[in-house]
């Protein structure tokens, strides 16, 4: 059975569930998010499979609590772990800060839950540096599925780009021709922002 109501949403558990930790739906059940995936929801107590389990949805702006598979200390961006859980190892896309520390594996923080954009991660923008080549640290979890880089003038006039190559953190930029005045921007994509 499934119901709706602002904020929650119960399913049926498609596995035994912990309190406090992320979830996805399979088959129309509650199975926790894997490592680096995106959730929906986190569990709102312990439930058995086959359990009408409650979901607290992620779809406002809130601070939410999680059960952490590592510590972790107050201003520490938090990621995704196995089980459901949240963990500071870069893995996905980022999920929250934490709010306060966390002292021990398996505690439980509380989460201040980052809203991305729609159909994209982030943008970076940052002036030039009159070099022929230039480096920006990107802040994607990973190299995106998709990576755009786009160079302007101090005018506003676009610079042709002869190669932009990604790594894990980091995209070199050589355009054709640039000033210490350019302004340089990014933005990626990944497979949960991509539909056919």
């Amino acid at each position: 059975m499934s119901a709706t109501n602002i904020g929650i949403m119960t399913l049926p558990a498609g596995t035994a569930l912990e309190p406090y930790r992320r979830l996805k739906i399979s088959s129309n059940t509650w199975v926790y998010a894997g490592l680096g995936e995106d959730h929906v929801a986190t569990s709102q107590d312990a439930y058995a499979s086959g359990d009408d389990a409650i979901g607290n949805l992620q779809s406002l702006p809130d601070v939410f609590k999680l059960s952490m598979a590592t510590t972790c200390s107050a201003g520490d961006t938090i990621y995704g772990a196995a089980n459901g859980q949240g963990s500071t190892t870069k893995s996905g896309p980022p999920i929250g800060t934490a709010k306060l520390a966390v002292t021990a594996a398996n505690g439980v923080a509380e989460i201040i839950k980052l809203m991305p954009e729609p159909s994209k991660r982030t943008w970076t923008v940052k002036g030039g540096t009159g070099g022929a080549a230039f480096t920006l640290n990107h802040p994607f979890p990973a190299s995106p599925l998709v990576g755009i880089v786009q160079v302007w003038t101090a005018a506003g006039a676009p610079r042709a780009i002869t190669s932009a190559v990604w790594s894990a953190t980091q995209v070199v930029v050589t355009p054709a021709a640039n000033a210490a005045d350019d302004v340089y921007a990014i933005m990626a994509f990944d497979s949960s922002d991509i539909s056919a």
